[in-house]
């Protein structure tokens, strides 16, 4: 890995007065997007206490390599997609025309190309021999849980040294989204779906009996999408002469960080090998550029409202940028709105738009009034962090999940995509930034948010950290070694109703056999 000489030094002394250096491999979805800066961040964390990071990137996001933040400190690896990375980089750009349709068919499809693409990218990682023997030396494996080939490399790795010279890599699993019953039931904890609504429901944790019959059913289908996800690796892990399944591989992780915090997220019950590091991409603010300075700064007492709705949404149809724009000319307020493509409408004076925005720097100023975006996880706490109230229009996915606990907690309002117009959006933000109530509850969840020993980042590296020393496997509890009759005691609950049966069997018979002998007594004296 390449440092600039003063932190080469400084992590070659690091590692000699504290504890021994390791070498982790991020894998992060391809190295682009809020699943990427997530488990960087923990990363980033793990360089400063002197570790080394190879972070596997896709050919389509080679630039990431190039970025400030990280260039320095991560020795980028990269894969090929099996096209080329202009076409990869397009397919992403369809999330623009399919957000605000009503049907989902075409969100699907876009799924299922993603997880296809996820395949072919893994196997094209297999095939490069010359990638491979560069992660033989690696300590650790740190992934994001959407995309799985991480755990095929370690087996790889592990079946590399040969029969009698076996390695066994820790793995830690980051799930980037809201708490997921498959991942929690894969880490060996329990999952209530009676308090606890899984993931891209959007029910809170107060179900009506409709919501609970369907958050059972949902948790069945993402069961059986998760199989259809996992199973095509399996072919590569037969190919190792592995016997597992990559479920298997998944399930015998070291340790699972969830992105989530009980200062905002639903509580549930965990076992001690799954970490809550919700907040990843929250950190102080940084100044602003001049310009961008200059323009909050003389939004005066009215302040300034953050608009995005994500890394890839940044173009829409001209109707809707007409509606978002006509909404904000008719609010005191400065609107900060990221959008690569404004279709000619005309901006309102108080409107500044940015292909890109320095999102937690905006958040933090002072000047910030109200956050209005799409929902995501990274998004939501940084919210939280710097206690802006929301306004959250959900497209998919989690993002539902997040609105739930905006509006349970009173952080925020909930707009439906389908029901937008200039006049809900008007109020929606007013109502957000001159309600007090709003405020409130959003500084105390900040306050209890922050009111921790180790940032979120520091906390997934402490235990990224005790796993390569002690691994695992002694926080991991057996029930995925039970089979069903075993984990439901199915078995004991029949040991039961068999005795209590044969107990009251008994009692009848000697009830009926001592009620025999008296009325028969009964029937002699009369005689």
């Amino acid at each position: 890995m390449k440092y600039p000489s003063v932190l080469s030094n400084f992590i070659l002394l690091f590692c000699l007065v504290s504890a021994e250096c390791g070498t982790i491999l991020l894998s992060a979805m391809f190295g682009e997007g809020s699943h990427f800066m997530a488990s960087a961040a923990i990363a980033e964390s793990l360089v400063k206490r002197g570790h080394n990071v190879t972070a596997l990137i896709g050919q389509a996001y080679a630039e990431q390599a190039n970025n400030p933040r990280f260039a320095p400190i991560f020795d980028f690896k990269l894969f090929d997609h099996g096209v080329e990375p202009e076409v990869f980089r397009e397919k992403f750009k369809v999330i623009n025309s399919i957000a605000f349709e009503k049907s989902s068919l075409k969100a699907h499809a876009m799924a299922e190309e993603l997880r296809q693409h996820m395949v072919i990218s893994c196997e094209l990682i297999l095939n490069n021999t010359t990638l491979l023997k560069e992660l033989l030396s690696i300590d650790v494996i740190l992934y994001d849980a959407t995309w799985p080939c991480a755990l095929v490399i370690k087996e790889h790795i592990r079946k590399a040294g040969g029969r009698d010279h076996q390695r066994d890599i820790p793995v830690v699993s980051v799930l980037p989204s809201t708490p997921a019953s498959l991942y929690i039931k894969a880490a060996g904890s329990s999952f209530h779906f009676s308090i606890s609504p899984d993931v891209a429901t959007g029910y809170s944790n107060r179900m009506s009996f409709k919501e609970r019959i369907f958050n059972v059913l949902w948790a069945m289908m993402i069961d059986m999408f998760a199989s259809a996800q996992f199973s095509p690796y399996d072919k590569y892990l037969s190919a190792l002469g592995s016997d597992k399944t990559l479920f298997d591989l998944f399930r015998s992780s070291d340790l699972y960080l969830f992105n989530c915090d009980f200062a905002a997220e639903f509580p549930f019950p965990t076992t001690p090998n799954i970490i809550p590091v919700g907040g990843l991409t929250t950190r102080p603010s940084l100044p602003l550029e001049s310009e961008l300075e200059d323009f909050v700064t003389n939004s005066g007492d009215y302040g300034v409202v953050v608009f995005t709705l994500g890394s890839y949404l940044t173009s829409m149809d001209s109707d809707i940028l007409e509606m978002f724009a006509q909404a904000f000319e008719r609010l005191p307020q400065r609107i900060i709105w990221q959008l690569r493509d404004r279709a000619d409408i005309k901006l309102p004076n108080n409107v500044k738009i940015m292909p890109w925005l320095p999102q937690n720097d905006l958040l933090g100023h002072p000047k910030t009034r109200a956050f209005m975006y799409q929902g995501g996880n990274n998004g939501f706490y940084e919210a939280v962090y710097h206690a802006v109230p929301m306004v959250v229009i959900p497209f998919y996915g989690d993002q539902h999940d997040v609105a739930a606990r905006v509006t349970s907690r009173g952080l925020g309002k909930v707009l439906d995509k389908f029901s937008l117009s200039v006049d809900i959006i008007h109020s929606a933000l007013t109502d957000v930034i001159t309600n007090d109530s709003y405020s409130k509850n959003i500084q105390r969840t900040s306050a209890i948010f922050r009111d921790h020993d180790m940032n979120p980042p520091d906390t997934g590296a402490f235990w990224v950290e005790h796993v390569m020393k002690y691994g695992g496997s002694y926080m991991r509890t057996p029930v995925n070694d039970l089979n069903i009759i075993q984990y439901y005691l199915i078995d004991v609950i029949l040991i039961f109703i068999f005795s209590t049966t044969l107990v009251m069997g008994l009692l009848v018979c000697s009830c009926r056999f001592l009620i025999g002998c008296i009325c028969k007594r009964r029937k002699e004296k009369v005689e």
